[in-house]
């Protein structure tokens, strides 16, 4: 997890491979909601794809 110049909590979560959640088997939101959960303070989740720039 990082922190952005704003304060903002950046949470990244890598899946293995073979993960049904990485090939679209099961849903993600339970596990961005358990990493959140796990990660306190405020948070903002945005669930869907992103094509955007590397970090």
């Amino acid at each position: 997890m990082s922190v952005d110049q704003f304060g903002i909590n950046h949470l990244n979560v890598g899946h293995d491979p073979s993960c049904p959640v990485l090939r679209g088997t099961v849903d993600d939101a339970p596990d961005v909601l358990r990493a959140a959960a796990a990660a306190g303070g405020p948070i903002l989740i945005v669930l869907g794809d992103f094509e955007g720039g590397a970090e």
